[in-house]
This record gives structure tokens, sequence and C-alpha cells, in this order.
């Protein structure tokens, strides 16, 4: 199966709109600029202060932040959809093993680039090379890599001084290093020459398995202490609503609400005994929760819940890939158990006996 690379560098960019100049922020300098925001004179490492002077329509986002975090978190529980092998490299690079149909489904649903290769490093090079609207799949690497400039091997994590020093010397693209013997690349490129060997002369296709998060939280918060089913049963079908999506098809197999009140924090448990198909149920369970901490009576300031030791439901709607006919049938269990089955013919419709009506017979495919 072909392993499916996501690039979505950078990451902070995803929220923005695409018509308006981008930057983002790293310890108070320029770290990604894009096409607009550089044509207004904006460079990397520039000076925060500098950056709104240049550009002051430009949307800055920070590059890293526990709210960007958790939306790439958000973003991974979706993809695990797909496979269950989803390796996030960084926050806006991850590799999956899926089919081709499955990263074309990604592009579409998502809007990211993505890059198809039969190895790991191949994978992420036609990522960095591929558009928001087309797959970029590698069939011929000799010839992809006469095509992909060598920046691209940014993505492998060779710094931008060694790829400066390479276009001096003449280096400008993956087919020209190609060239060059597993020695040379080792000597020349030093602790930066494994990824480098393994895009040329090793073939790396192992992506490690999603570790699916521990647990899901979601809060609500009122202005003053409240008692009515008015009042609660909304906030209750937000937050259902706002876990049922995060839950993205997992299954919790407890559910802990807090209720924060004048008195302090009450709360109670409930173990989830079947799975959650609907928000609905969710939403039930959450008012079972809260009716079992006895938190109404005082007031309500705040709610919190949260669902613990996540699954994934496996199951299996048939014996057969697709619903087979009755003859069909009858021919794969015989297949599957040999000289096992039999069939009955009328033998004497007029015997008083039953053993002598009908007479055992083995079962015979060809009839």
């Amino acid at each position: 199966m072909p392993i499916v690379a996501i690039h979505f560098i950078p990451f902070a960019f995803h929220n923005l709109p695409e018509d308006q100049p981008r930057v983002s922020l790293k310890e108070g300098r320029a770290l990604h600029v894009c096409e607009k925001a550089a044509a207004l004179g904006v460079t990397q490492d520039m000076p925060e202060s500098a950056v709104r002077l240049r550009a002051t329509d430009a949307k800055i986002v920070q590059d890293s932040s526990p709210e960007l975090s958790r939306q790439w978190q958000d973003f991974l529980l979706q993809v695990f959809h797909f496979s269950p092998n989803v390796e996030s490299l960084r926050e806006g690079v991850c590799l999956i093993t899926c089919s081709a149909y499955d990263a074309h489904q990604i592009q579409h649903q998502f809007g990211c680039p993505v890059g198809v290769g039969d190895t790991r490093e191949q994978a992420l090079i036609a990522a960095t090379v591929a558009t928001r609207s087309r797959v970029r799949t590698v069939l011929d690497f000799d010839a992809f890599s006469q095509e992909v400039p060598i920046t691209s091997l940014s993505v492998l994590g060779i710094k931008q001084e060694t790829l400066e020093r390479l276009s001096w010397l003449g280096v400008t693209t993956l087919g020209d290093l190609k060239t060059w013997s597993r020695k040379q690349i080792q000597h020349y490129f030093g602790i930066e020459a494994r990824p480098i060997i393994g895009l040329f002369f090793e073939k790396n296709v192992w992506v490690a398995r999603y570790n699916l998060p521990k647990e899901i939280i979601s809060s609500f918060s009122f202005e003053s202490p409240v008692q009515e089913p008015c009042d609660i049963d909304p906030a209750l079908k937000r937050m259902g609503e706002h876990l049922f999506q995060k839950l993205s098809g997992l299954h919790p197999r407890k559910l802990v609400l807090t209720a924060g009140t004048p008195i302090g924090n009450l709360w109670s448990s409930r173990n989830v005994k079947d799975p959650v198909q609907k928000q609905d149920t969710l939403q039930h369970l959450m008012r079972l929760a809260l009716d079992d901490s006895f938190a109404v009576q005082f007031g309500i300031e705040k709610l919190e819940v949260r669902l613990m030791d996540l699954y994934q439901l496996g199951e299996q709607k048939t014996l057969f890939q697709q619903k087979p006919s009755s003859k069909d049938a009858v021919k794969l269990v015989h297949q599957r158990f040999a000289g096992v089955m039999f069939h009955y013919q009328i033998h004497d419709p007029f015997s008083q006996a039953r053993d002598q009506r009908f007479q055992k017979l083995p079962f015979d495919e060809e009839e």
C-alpha cells in the first residue's frame, strides 16, 4: 500500500483567508511569509514591528500556540478515519498508509497538499510540490527527481545553509544529487545525510500507528448560577455537539461531569456501556450524570464534561464482502467445509415411517 504525506506548512495559515497577506511569527520574528506579504517587503526573520509597518493589513499569527496544537490534534483525529497508521512528524506534516483513492479524498475534504509515494521520503518530497487542488503521485522516481527543486529537501530536515551551498555547487534538482554515490553523500552532508540516503538508497515504508487521545474535554460557563432546564439543556446540547464532533468516530467508556456551584465543585461519572452512535445519546448521558451530582439545586456556574478511555469500534456486518445469492452461498460453504454438507431427497412419500419418506444423500456441487 502506498504512503501518503500531508504537507500543511505553514499550518498556522490554514484558517486565514488567502486573499490577504499572511505572516507567522516565532519569538517575535517572521518565520513564514506568503507571496502577497513578500511583495509588500516582508522578509523572513523580520521583527514584528517592522512587519506591521510594511504590511498594515497583514494577518499575523503565532507559529506555535496551545490552540494551534489542539487544532492539529483534531486534524489528525479526522485523518485517522482513513487509516490507523497516522504518524505526525511536526505540526503541519504527517504520514498515512492508505490507498491512492483515499489520498484524493483527503485532498478534496481538507484542501491540503498531498503527496503519494512508495517510501516515506518520496511521499514527503511529492507533498512539497503538490498543490491544494492536485495530488502529486511519484510513478517514476528518476523522472520525478529531475523536476523537483533541491529546496524540497527542507521537509526532510536539511538546513537552509546546506541547500544554499548545494545551489552554489550547481545542484538545483534532486536529479543532480541522485548522481552522487552513497559515500559522497555521507561525507558531504555529515549528520544530515540520513534522510537523503533513505531517499535514494533505502526503502523506508514503516508508518507508526496513531495514538488515540486519552480524553476529550468540553466546558461551558454561565454568567450567573442557573437552575432551570431552559438554561441548562441548551448548554448540554451545545456541549454534546462539540464532543460528538471531536469524537469523530471514536467511542468513550466513561463520562465524567463536573459542575461548578457556589458551594464548590460537584462531580459524577457514568460508565458508557454501548457505543455512542448519536449525539442525543451523549446528551442523555450528560443529563443523567448531572442529575447524579445533585448540583442543580445549588445553582450551576460552570459545566465540564470529560470523555475518557476512548476506543475505536470494530465491527463486521456480514460474513461475506458482499451479499451473495443463495446458490453462491451454498458453494462457498461447500468449498470451506468439503464433504460435510448433505441434502434430502423424497424416497417414499406414502410411507408411515418418517425415516423411510426421505433419503439422505451427500451434497454434490454440480447439482
